[in-house]
């Protein structure tokens, strides 16, 4: 009777109590449920309901006071079923709210210095600040040293001639004696005059020499440019040359259009620009005409026309150059 006394205690469970356990409730009164039938061995138990508390109590006669509702059931369970598949996973529930903001943490320690930064771009310049106060004047200085005494001054105009004294009264001398007639000595000839300079043995000289001329289209017509030499060349120069712009330079002349050279009694006569329209180089010839060949004192560099007048009415020379030549 002890143990049916304390599975109806445990039977009497207020509603506010199965409330709190929620889903738990019917798992709760299964249990208490399976106490009381373990502790009473008849095949039916009553309880009695409370209609307004919503309590639950065993009742050993299955009559219950006014207020309250009889209910009985079977002590013996159905038999136990197989077990049931698994049942879906719930739906996420919602978000919990947001918890309460934790203490701010210790101050971490102090990083290293970081490497310097390039350095800025130079700032605009300001504006000019407004002129400053005049100062007060300065001390008076020290007397300088004296200047060196300047240079004398121009002679002044001579003084007006004073009047003639009197004649003396003195009588005139006698004449002298007539003196020796004298003869001067022949002086010695003076040496032979200096003739024109010329140019030392194995020696160079070197210049420039252009013609810009419209020449005469006629065939056979000619232009030429001098060149003088400014020592003179003895004997005159044996070999002459003429090399074209861009042409084969011959042994004779070991240097460029820029830099001219000529072995001894060669004249190298180099053109560094050359223009010709119906015209083409002659000859290098001597003063009085005489072709190839040079003088003492220069050459003339001879230009001719190419094409009868009919063909061609106009022609053109243009050629600037320099030479060199070296003395026998």
């Amino acid at each position: 009777m002890a143990v049916a006394d304390r599975a109806e205690r445990l039977a009497r469970v207020s509603p506010v109590h199965l409330r709190r356990w929620g889903w738990c409730a019917p798992l709760v009164l299964a249990m208490m449920l399976s106490l009381a039938t373990a502790s009473v061995h008849a095949a039916v138990i009553h309880a009695c309901f409370g209609n307004r508390s919503g309590a639950l109590h065993i009742s050993s006669t299955g009559r219950c006071p006014k207020g309250q509702t009889a209910i009985e059931w079977s002590s013996q369970g159905v038999a136990v079923g197989p077990a049931g598949v698994t049942g879906a996973t719930g739906p996420e529930g919602p978000q919990g709210p947001m918890g309460v903001t934790g203490a701010t943490g210790a101050v971490g320690a102090t990083g290293p210095t970081g490497p310097t930064g390039p350095t800025g771009a130079t700032g605009a310049t300001g504006t000019a600040g407004a002129a400053g106060a005049t100062g007060a004047n300065g001390a008076t200085g020290m007397t300088g040293a004296t200047g060196p005494t300047g240079a004398a001054g121009p002679t002044g105009a001579t003084g007006a001639n004073g009047s003639t004294g009197s004649t003396g009264a003195g009588a005139t001398g006698p004449t002298g004696p007539t003196g020796a007639s004298g003869v001067g000595t022949t002086g010695a000839t003076g040496p032979a005059g200096s003739s024109a300079a010329k140019l030392a043995s194995e020696h160079s000289e070197t210049g420039v020499w252009s013609i810009e001329t419209p020449a005469t289209p006629v065939k056979g017509r000619t232009a030429g440019a001098a060149i003088s030499f400014p020592l003179a060349v003895e004997p005159a120069p044996t070999h002459v040359y003429y090399i074209k712009a861009g042409g084969t330079i011959p042994p004779e002349c070991p240097g460029t259009a820029t830099a001219p050279a000529a072995e001894k009694g060669s004249l190298c006569v180099f053109a560094t620009l050359e223009t010709l329209q119906h015209a083409t180089f002659k000859a290098i010839e001597n003063p009085v005409g005489t072709a190839p060949a040079s003088s003492s004192f220069g050459a003339l560099v001879i230009f001719e026309g190419e094409e009868e007048e009919a063909s061609h009415p106009t022609a053109n020379v243009e050629v600037l150059g320099t030479w060199a030549v070296t003395a026998e």
